[in-house]
């Protein structure tokens, strides 16, 4: 498990976004890596999986995140 970046705090994140990065945080092995499918993600997000897709995008441009 990783910490959450502190960049993120002062990125302008919607709730989903910020959702999916504690969880991909939170499931993170020692290298950084997340082994997890869309419908886990929505299970712990509390989003289905088109918003967890949406919301990976987001982490995404914002430099947060790479797929």
């Amino acid at each position: 498990m990783i910490s959450l970046p502190v960049e993120a705090f002062s990125l302008p994140l919607d709730d989903k976004e910020f959702r999916l990065l504690a969880a991909l945080c939170h499931l993170s092995g020692p290298q950084g890596t997340v082994e997890a499918t869309m419908a886990e993600l929505g299970i712990l997000t509390g989003r289905g999986e088109e918003n967890v897709r949406r919301a990976l995008r987001g982490l995404e441009a914002h430099g947060l995140v790479t797929t």
